[in-house]
């Protein structure tokens, strides 16, 4: 299924803006004239994105993502901010939003956040169908997660670097930091790592 993207509170011009990037790239757009509509819509296993609006309000946007991670604390959302303070640039980052736009942004710049933030989303599902043991998630970096995953998968590393669309080289140096921050020295002992967590986790009755 193509990844949907969420359009909630949109003002005319990015609800027009969205639409023709969906249509050229093939996502499916759905538009939400309020947060309650969305929330009470929002379906955690379709792949895709949200894209809040509501003129840029912080705290009804801080309210709906608030909300929405107690849906699914893993939800990816762009923001538009309309003269936010810094603090609430970084308290938004804080609780979890992919992308940041100010009012001023181009219609480039709002494809490469949905694309970025949709990227993020496609990673993470993958992760969660990997079977990456939160124990091990929790000490990398997104990006980090995305090789280590990749790795546990079998991807050589210019394999790795065409899927992220990184160099072979940035692959190499953080294949290397990754497995010092887990501990292991190569990619047969992380994955016989990530084997003995899963066999030890308790059976859910």
């Amino acid at each position: 299924m193509r990844p949907v993207i969420n359009l909630v509170d949109l003002s005319f011009h990015y609800l027009e803006m969205a639409g023709d990037i969906a249509s050229a790239y093939g996502y499916i757009p759905i538009p939400y004239e309020d947060a309650e509509s969305f929330l009470n819509a929002f379906d955690p296993t379709v792949e895709g994105c949200s894209i809040l609006g509501f003129g840029g309000n912080f705290c009804r946007v801080a309210e709906c993502l608030t909300r929405l991670r107690t849906l699914n604390r893993d939800a990816q959302v762009v923001l538009i901010a309309d003269r936010w303070e810094l603090n609430q640039v970084v308290q938004a980052m804080k609780w979890g939003a992919a992308e940041i736009v100010d009012s001023t942004f181009t219609k480039d710049r709002f494809k490469a956040s949905i694309e970025s933030t949709l990227a993020i989303d496609h990673s993470v599902r993958r992760m969660k169908a990997d079977a990456i043991p939160d124990a091990i998630l929790q000490r990398l970096t997104l990006e980090d997660s995305r090789i280590f995953s990749a790795m546990v998968r079998g991807r050589t590393t210019k394999q790795i670097a065409a899927e992220l669309d990184i160099s072979v080289r940035t692959v190499h140096y953080r294949k290397k930091a990754l497995l010092e921050k887990i501990g292991v020295k190569d990619r047969s002992e992380a994955i016989e790592l990530v084997r003995r967590m899963r066999q030890s986790r308790p059976m859910v009755a």
